[in-house]
């Protein structure tokens, strides 16, 4: 029995682009499954008296998104 050569573009890596979409949509769900699952009406809770709440917790995850969504796509200006 003879092994087929396959062309080494079909093993390659993916690009570091695809690498970071890949961790991005596999954490995007688990953030979405964690948040959904969490009660509404426990949106005040704070694990320790110095954590932030789940909902100020919540609240960072969309600014952090809308951040990097923003730098991705280069509409994120930065003054000072």
């Amino acid at each position: 029995m003879s092994a087929t050569v396959r062309p080494a573009a079909i093993y390659a890596a993916p690009s570091r682009k695809q690498q970071f979409l890949n961790a991005y949509a596999r954490e995007h769900a688990t953030t979405l499954k964690v948040l959904r699952a969490f009660p509404g009406a426990k949106s005040e809770f704070k694990p320790h008296e110095r954590s932030n709440s789940a909902r100020q917790l919540a609240w960072t995850f969309v600014m952090e998104q809308g951040l990097m969504m923003g730098a991705l796509s280069g509409q994120l200006k930065i003054t000072g």
